[in-house]
């Protein structure tokens, strides 16, 4: 098989450019940005589509029009494949059929799986990264390990059973066993039951069910006579229950009546306060009223019978009007100071009187507080009478409320319990089946289950066998694989390395020289190009199975002396015989190494 003509009518800086490819040697030359690596993507991207860097190569121009065709032979018969880039839409056409639909590189469409068979008929696989790791040896990414999902997919490959799917096999046969059971008996079991197990839980049940059937009558019985205490016992409870909240409630109304009580006490208390009040202020108003002062009218008599006669004297004798006057001083002295001390007496004896008339007018009545008196004292005998209703109600508990809550988690405890044993007894009731019929069933169960144990330890036995030969066959492979690397890393290095060997998981290399482990990351990034290169041819080899693969270079011995390059020329050479292979390269030195190459320049 050879690539044989690569039409790129939109491709990066690429319009309407057209790549004659022969078979051998294809050395592709250019400087730096004249598109070597863009071709180069161009011919991956073509087969596989991009997953990340389709916007990379957008058409510069004409970047709705995004598009490539390549020409292949193969025994003879030619293929065209074309792609669009922007939908994924592929046409595959042949002298026999035309294949065309949406390709995607992450699609999961029957138009890919029908795809990816016949590339994987052109090149004995159709994994993309398979072939990034193999027969596409990017710029600067030769001595890039692959990953580990492609080093699986690589050593099945190496050990040719990648078409027999044995790894698929083991996995078909590992589901097959978990879908009979649960089991692991190489680790964790399985979170859900399967077949064996539910067959099981259904024999344990058969199991309990004919128990049940033989002790059904006797547990009947016993039910019946636990109900019977049950509900003697929740009666008991309920009836301590109810004495207890109605001693809690009896408390309770006991407490509100002695506030009640305290509060009228108050009340009553302020009542017969205001009353003595009323009364000392009524006897201190009496008393007042009797202190009443009065002009001593005697004292007034006299004094005017003093004046008639004073002046009938003086009417009589005619004596001379200025002698009068000195008698007349004395009864008038006398009635000023008498009316003087009368007043101050008075006016004391007023302020008296309406200081206490006014104590008590801010205050009620004598006959409202005593009828107010009344009805406190007759609230206080309805207190009293019912304070005595209720202690009599009242149990004599140190911690009623952690007894009454004791009481009555029992009874719903109990109320559960009867509940339960009436379920109870209606399931046995009704569901007693006959333990003849269920012995039979049980029997024919437990049949199945032994059919079923026999069939889940021949799967995993059939199972364990089949990777334990893959993994022994594979080891085998590697080890030729390893030979077959070391071989061509010989005649591309002179130094000389004892073993080369391939880690089972990885395939990370490991190198020996004079007896001492040499870590690969010690070597020079030209050495390790170097053995990567190698790694690459030989496994280059295993991959074709009789196919005829061509291999593209994009300037991979950047790293490599002269020396190195001219045996690697050499390799090439020989390779070109069988294969076609592309070289990519910015040196126009290979142009003029001497090599028998069909050159195209860029």
């Amino acid at each position: 098989m050879y690539f044989k003509q690569l039409f790129l009518s939109n491709f990066g800086k690429f319009q309407s450019q057209t790549f004659d490819f022969k078979p051998g040697l294809n050395l592709i030359v250019g400087n730096n940005e004249s598109g070597k690596t863009t071709l180069f993507q161009a011919l991956f991207g073509i087969l596989f589509g991009f997953k990340s860097e389709r916007e990379r190569y957008l058409p510069w121009k004409n970047p709705h029009h995004y598009k490539a065709t390549l020409k292949l032979e193969e025994a003879a018969q030619e293929m065209t494949l074309t792609r669009d880039f922007l939908q994924d839409y592929v046409v595959w056409a042949d002298a026999q059929t035309t294949f065309e639909g949406k390709i995607s590189p992450l699609g999961r469409s029957s138009e890919r799986d029908l795809y990816l068979q016949k590339i994987q008929s052109l090149f004995g696989f159709s994994d993309a990264e398979i072939f990034k790791n193999s027969l596409f040896l990017e710029q600067r990414a030769l001595h890039i390990p692959p990953t580990p999902s492609t080093s699986i997919q690589i050593k099945q490959l190496v050990s040719h059973i990648a078409e027999f799917k044995y790894d698929e096999m083991i996995r078909q046969l590992e589901e097959k066993y978990f879908d009979l059971t649960k089991k692991n008996p190489q680790g964790m079991d399985k979170r859900n039951d399967r077949i064996l197990e539910r067959l099981q839980e259904e024999i344990q049940e058969i199991k309990r069910r004919i128990q049940r059937a033989h002790e059904g009558g006797l547990s009947l019985k016993k039910i019946s006579q636990k109900m019977a205490d049950y509900k003697s016992s929740l009666q008991q409870k309920k009836q301590i229950v109810e004495n207890l909240q109605k001693s809690l409630e009896a408390e309770r109304q006991c407490v509100i009546l002695e506030d009640q009580e305290k509060k009228i006490r108050v009340v009553l208390s302020e009542h017969e306060k205001k009353k003595a009040l009323i009364e000392r202020l009524s006897n201190e108003q009496s008393l007042i009223q009797k202190t009443k002062p009065i002009l001593n009218r005697f004292t007034i008599g006299l004094c005017f019978a003093s004046y008639l006669l004073i002046w009938g004297v003086f009417i009589k004798f005619w004596i001379n009007f200025a002698w009068i006057l000195f008698p007349m001083v004395i009864p008038t002295f006398i009635l000023i100071n008498l009316y003087s001390n009368f007043k101050k007496e008075y006016t004391a004896y007023k302020l008296q009187l309406i200081k206490t008339e006014s104590q008590l007018e801010v205050l009620p009545s004598e006959e409202d507080l005593k009828g107010r008196i009344a009805i406190q004292q007759e609230e206080l005998l309805k207190i009293s009478k019912l304070k005595a209703q209720y202690q009599k109600d009242i149990l004599n508990e140190e911690h009623p409320h952690q007894v009454l809550e004791y009481h009555l988690k029992e009874i719903t405890r109990l109320e559960e319990l009867i509940a339960a044993e009436k379920q109870h007894y209606i399931y046995l009731s009704k569901g007693m089946d006959s333990p003849f019929t269920l012995e039979e069933d049980l029997f024919d169960l437990q049949e199945k289950e032994r059919q079923l144990k026999i069939k889940a330890k021949a799967l995993w036995t059939a199972k364990e066998t089949l990777a334990r030969l893959v993994i022994e066959y594979r080891k085998e492979h590697l080890k030729l694989f390893a030979a077959d690397t070391q071989e061509i890393f010989k005649t591309v290095t002179p130094a000389e390395y004892e073993t080369i060997q391939f880690d089972e998981d990885s395939l990370l290399p490991a190198l020996k020289w004079n007896e001492l482990d040499i870590p690969f990351g010690s070597l020079s990034c030209g050495t390790q190009d170097q053995f990567y290169f190698a790694m690459k041819f030989a496994l280059l080899k295993i991959l074709g199975s009789g196919r005829k693969l061509p291999v593209f270079l994009d300037d991979p011995f950047v790293n490599f002396d002269y020396e190195r390059r001219q045996k690697c020329l050499k390799l090439l050479e020989h390779y070109a015989s069988d294969h076609q292979l592309f070289l990519f390269t910015y040196d126009p030195w290979y142009t003029t190494a001497g090599m028998n190459a069909h050159v195209i320049s860029l």
